[in-house]
């Protein structure tokens, strides 16, 4: 499952971000999965306001895009059938288990680890094809949380509990025995 690749993620609508190569391992696996003919599912972020609009630049998908015939689901702040469409999605499909790529990890990516935990799929996230921007301190505006501070945080909640944490590599070397 490839969340939010789009065009905001070039760290020009948020603070700072971590990981810049996570668009390419996400687009590694996203060539293995092709070839294998593996189930995929994007997701796409619409929401009105700040740079995400249907029509917006923010909102374009990167070059990490769906071919014809690869499922989008889209979300947004008033979309609250998403998670009846994914699960729909992913019963139809007979999918067991689900990787996640994406961004941003504590938002969008830990959501939608929690959604498919919580109707019982196996869910791995992937450490290095995941990334996430600086935030402020809520309370001293002036302090900013860095990206890869985030980032980790975000993963360690996940981890064990909603999810399994593995890289890219692993990923890959795990399709290749299959």
């Amino acid at each position: 499952m490839l969340i939010d690749l789009q065009k905001y993620s070039d760290g020009s609508w948020h603070n700072p971000r971590n990981n810049p190569d996570a668009e390419n391992n996400a687009g590694k696996l996203l060539n293995v999965w092709r070839r294998m003919e593996l189930p995929l599912i994007h997701v796409q972020h619409t929401s009105p306001g700040a740079d995400l609009t249907e029509r917006s630049q923010g909102s374009k998908l990167q070059d990490i895009r769906p071919l014809n015939g690869e499922p989008v689901i889209e979300l947004n702040v008033s979309c609250v059938n998403v998670g009846a469409e994914l699960r729909k999605k992913l019963q139809d499909d007979g999918i067991k288990k689900v990787v996640v790529v994406g961004m941003s990890t504590d938002q969008d990516v830990s959501s939608t680890i929690h959604m498919v935990s919580t109707y019982g799929y196996e869910a791995f996230v992937v450490y290095d094809a995941t990334a996430t921007f600086g935030r402020p301190n809520p309370r001293i505006s002036e302090q900013m949380y860095s990206a890869e501070l985030i980032h980790d945080t975000a993963i360690a909640s996940l981890k064990d509990t909603f999810a399994s944490v593995v890289t890219t590599e692993e990923v890959l070397s795990a399709l290749r025995y299959q």
